[in-house]
């Protein structure tokens, strides 16, 4: 599932906490974990 927030959307938007994702690398394992991948550009 995947939502695409917008401009519009942002006064009734508020953060609440921000973690830092400190695992630079959970892309790549979900993506071969799924068999999917970038196309270059």
């Amino acid at each position: 599932m995947c939502y695409a927030l917008h401009e519009r959307c942002a006064p009734d938007l508020a953060e609440i906490e921000r973690t830092a994702d400190l695992d630079a690398d959970w892309f790549w394992r979900l993506a071969e974990r799924y068999g999917i991948g970038l196309s270059p550009s």
